[in-house]
């Protein structure tokens, strides 16, 4: 299958998906459906993990702001909402190897994946709300894997945090130099292909079929529906229409 925005590979068991989409890796609803087509076409029995990364020293900017827009939002909510199900229905552990900003839906990416590796320059941050819009899967994923009150100070402020700051929180696992993020990145993996696959990939359903605790698709379609709510306003359409005009917004504080 061909990408524009990708590089999709397979070496051994193990599957890439690059995004490589300059200048900022920025999510558009082509790339969102790429992702979609990339994971479904690399979770076959062959392979143990999947890993996605950016191109060298950056992952992603986020989703492309325009696309919150207007009537071109809820495809791209729907492209959105399509991504995240279908990484939580995969039968293969996925694996972020993250260098530079992940920001935007980039950290929500980074957030769906099972494990991550990130480079002590990389940083994180959903500031979606600083444009008057809202970040539905930083709210249904980051409290469990944060904490509720440091979640929801993320996705009201807006704050960029460190790759320390995101160890500490447990939104990355493994930290290295960048100049390791390839080798310890190789170096989990292979904890990973070493297994059988058939046991990693039942293990994957059952852990998360145990930790979740309501029901992940009602979540998603809460946090979605806030989403749609929120940037249909007149502050939402301003924020992200600013964003686009490069200027600063004006708020009206009203619907």
């Amino acid at each position: 299958m061909g990408y524009d925005d990708l590089s999709v590979t397979t070496d051994g068991a193990v599957g890439r998906i690059q995004l490589d989409k300059p200048p900022a890796n920025v999510m558009d609803a082509g790339t969102l459906e790429e992702l979609v087509d990339a994971f479904e076409e690399l979770d076959t029995p062959d392979l143990k993990a999947i890993v996605v990364s950016g191109r060298e020293g950056l992952f992603s900017a986020g989703v492309e702001v325009a696309d919150h827009l207007g009537d071109a939002l809820p495809g791209m909510v729907e492209r959105f909402d399509a991504l995240f199900a279908t990484m939580r229905d995969l039968e293969t552990v996925t694996v972020a190897s993250v260098d530079g900003v992940a920001f935007g839906g980039g950290c929500e990416l980074v957030a769906g994946c099972d494990l991550v590796v990130a480079t002590t320059e990389a940083r994180f941050a959903q500031p979606e709300l600083k444009l008057a819009t809202f970040p539905p899967m930083a709210t249904v994923l980051l409290p469990d894997i944060v904490g509720r009150k440091r979640a929801f100070e993320l996705v009201v402020t807006g704050e960029e945090i460190d790759a320390e700051a995101a160890e500490r929180l447990g939104l990355v696992n493994h930290l290295v130099p960048p100049a390791d993020l390839e080798s310890a990145t190789a170096e989990l993996v292979a904890s990973l292909t070493e297994k059988s696959a058939l046991a990693l990939g039942m293990a994957r359903r059952g852990f998360y079929e145990t930790v979740d605790q309501a029901s992940y698709a009602e979540a998603a379609e809460v946090a979605n529906g806030y989403l749609l709510d929120i940037t249909r306003t007149a502050d939402g359409q301003e924020g992200l229409s600013a964003f686009v005009e490069k200027r600063e917004p004006v708020w009206q504080d009203a619907a």
